[in-house]
């Protein structure tokens, strides 16, 4: 986490500054209350602020403001399918997917979203390529799939393609996120990973 991190101040996450000390220390404040408070980055409670600071503050809380709009869904569904893989890689105790890319977003995908096993891996490397692989290497989903917050379900796999809830989505993620830096304390209390 002191990755990029030199003399000067910076934020590392929302309301977190980081630095490098002369000597070589680095030194995190938590600046949100009126009084900064230092972060440790040895304490895993520190790590798991830090950690949901960046998710929640960066992107997350973003998603939320943009997902009131319609024509914002965009952007709502980038920053929902970016979360995916990354808590996913968490859950399973990686720092990456390593070539894995889609069996970490399918995962993912089935584990936030309640599908059921009744919804199979090729449906769901189908929204892989159209909607992650689309937004990431496109600029766009391709052209399979549909969104509006009018449709019933999060995902719904149709004879017309893939049907998309973005304010659905965001809040299935936002739910997602809201137990899973508690999830993060208790397995280092635990010593194991996520299941």
């Amino acid at each position: 986490m002191g990755k990029g991190l030199d003399s000067e101040p910076k934020y590392i996450a929302n309301h977190i500054v980081g630095f490098i000390k002369y000597d070589g220390t680095i030194v995190l404040e938590d600046k949100s209350s009126v009084k900064p408070r230092p972060l440790n980055l040895k304490n895993i409670n520190d790590k798991i602020i830090i950690y949901e600071r960046q998710v929640r503050g960066w992107f997350l809380d973003c998603a939320n403001r943009l997902s009131k709009e319609e024509e914002d869904f965009l952007i709502v569904l980038m920053i929902s399918t970016s979360y995916i893989e990354g808590v996913q890689q968490y859950m399973k105790g990686r720092s990456s997917s390593n070539r894995e890319s889609a069996k970490f977003f399918r995962d993912g995908i089935r584990r936030i979203c309640g599908l059921t096993d009744d919804v199979n891996d090729n449906y769901l490397d189908y929204l892989y390529s159209q909607l992650r692989c689309g937004l990431f290497h496109d600029g766009m989903p391709r052209s399979d799939v549909i969104v509006s917050s009018d449709f019933n379900e999060i995902i719904d796999f149709s004879d017309n393609g893939i049907k998309i809830n973005f304010k659905l989505f965001i809040d299935a993620i936002q739910k997602d996120f809201n137990s899973f830096p508690r999830k993060l304390f208790l397995l280092n209390l635990s010593g194991s990973t996520l299941r």
